[in-house]
């Protein structure tokens, strides 16, 4: 017999015991054996009803883990680009996906954030190392050349089209300063001149940091062109952008430690552990709705 044979075998005898146990209850309340007979069944049931129960446990996350695997395959089949990804990028995402939702299960709040994040970092990475015929970023070469347009948009009602509308504000931001900043992580106010982004384009070397190396650069970029499709009022891009760093903060508690945040990062990640539970579903419905609208985007095809 096996394992699992002989350990139905002392479930079924336990059950048999359990029942001739009840009828001398009623049968003969006055028995003298019955105390000792209850003792050795508690005794003995106790492991095997923990075993069963375990057992149980097993079947049931398997059977929730055949549901979440196609739940990650139902979500990411519904985006059309998804087919052009390499295999081993499109299994990645299904796997952090499933992982995502078995943390969100534990309540493993840092592990949770981990897989949203490694998911972003998969699409963002993805579509910025598509390039061109000259071993350029299609991306990263996009705004090369629109680099000095403004970025954000002002929102005015169209009297023709009786509707809001968004147009390019004439002055403000440029789309090169808000994709490139002095130092993403303190957001300093301080941004680059006109003359060190003319400088460091046309010479990226001179720069001491290869900025366009950067994750968050990617992201912003990916942001702007692809999520709001170069259209869009300021206070929406960083609100979207601010939820992304949120969770690239948890995901750091997590994946670096809890020490080596500034100040500014401390607050933060303070203020989203005063009420975990409500960020799982801010989080995973950025996380849905960056990739939709990322992926979906009218600006795709200049990939």
């Amino acid at each position: 017999m096996t394992n699992e044979e002989i350990e139905s075998e002392k479930l079924k005898f336990l059950m048999n015991v359990f029942d001739k146990m009840q009828d001398l209850k009623l049968s003969n309340p006055s028995d003298p054996n019955l105390p000792e007979i209850e003792r050795l069944f508690i005794k003995h049931a106790k492991d095997q009803f923990a075993f069963q129960k375990l057992r149980l446990t097993d079947i049931q996350e398997y059977s929730i883990e055949s549901v979440i695997t196609k739940q990650a395959n139902e979500f990411y089949s519904s985006i059309p680009y998804f087919v052009n990804f390499p295999q081993i990028i499109k299994e990645q995402l299904l796997a952090d996906y499933t992982q995502m939702e078995h943390q969100r299960r534990r309540d493993n709040f840092e592990r949770f954030c981990q897989c949203i994040y490694q998911q972003i970092e998969a699409i963002v990475t993805q579509l910025w190392s598509i390039e061109n015929t000259n071993n350029q970023s299609k991306l990263w070469n996009h705004i090369l050349q629109n680099r000095t347009n403004k970025a954000f948009a002002n929102r005015s009602f169209d009297n023709v089209a009786k509707q809001f509308v968004l147009t390019p504000y004439s002055t403000g931001f440029k789309i090169q300063n808000i994709i490139f900043k002095y130092n993403d992580y303190n957001r300093s106010p301080s941004y680059f001149s006109d003359a060190d982004y003319d400088t460091y384009f046309n010479n990226p070397n001179a720069n001491s940091k290869d900025k366009k190396n950067d994750f968050q650069v990617k992201l912003r970029a990916v942001l702007f062109v692809l999520y709001f499709e170069e259209n869009v009022l300021q206070e929406k891009f960083e609100e979207l952008f601010d939820t992304l760093y949120e969770i690239t903060l948890i995901r750091n508690t997590f994946h670096r430690g809890p020490n080596g945040f500034t100040s500014y990062q401390q607050n933060i990640i303070n203020r989203i552990y005063q009420s975990p539970s409500s960020h799982y579903h801010k989080f995973f419905g950025a996380l849905c709705d960056f990739l939709v609208k990322s992926l979906n985007s009218n600006k795709i095809n200049i990939l």
